[in-house]
């Protein structure tokens, strides 16, 4: 369970992480940033995440949970606690989503983790989602985090908010991970 460190816990200052680099900080020309917009409230955590509608095709399994859908459009966020204990939210534009609980890198321990979601429409080539999670799914505090975008088919182009250096994009790196929450006040 994630504690709360005053009596109203709407005044925790949201975390943005913007997305507007490569995977590995290299500029990108072709992309408006995306990003997550993370704020803890007295529901739980409240990811908000928004981004251009880079026009890939649907997926072609309805919308809802969708395991494999780091392999269409989408964005993710990960929220990593002590012990390498994290949360990874993904969520696409056309309705279908994923979070996963992981204790150690890529060693699920939870495939279905249980939230609110809401799409919001598209507007002007933006579309956006909001997520809520319990606190009783969150990681133990103090956070790191980082968050991603994923688009394209040739070339797959994968974008990052702060880079995740190594041989090729993979955001299980969690200890390059830079932006930090400790329950108190956000921090750069």
């Amino acid at each position: 369970m994630c504690p709360m460190t005053t009596e109203r816990p709407d005044v925790y200052p949201a975390v943005i992480l913007e997305i507007e680099n490569a995977w590995d900080g290299a500029a990108v020309v072709d992309y408006s940033s995306s990003r997550v917009e993370l704020r803890l409230t007295e529901h739980g955590l409240n990811l908000h995440f928004s981004g251009p509608l880079m026009g890939d095709p649907a997926p072609a399994e309805p919308p809802g949970r969708l395991w494999g859908l780091w392999k269409h459009e989408v964005l993710e966020c990960f929220i990593v606690g002590p012990d390498s204990d994290y949360l990874e939210v993904e969520v696409g534009p056309h309705g279908h989503f994923l979070i996963l609980r992981l204790h150690g890198v890529r060693t699920i321990v939870n495939d279905a983790v249980p939230a609110r979601l809401q799409w919001h429409t598209t507007v002007g080539g933006v579309w956006s989602v909001s997520v809520v999670i319990g606190y009783e799914y969150l990681p133990p505090l103090p956070w790191k985090m980082n968050a991603f975008a994923m688009y394209g088919d040739a070339p797959r182009r994968f974008l990052a908010s702060t880079p995740v250096s190594g041989d090729g994009p993979d955001f299980h790196r969690i200890s390059q991970y830079t932006a930090s929450f400790s329950g108190e006040r956000a921090l750069d």
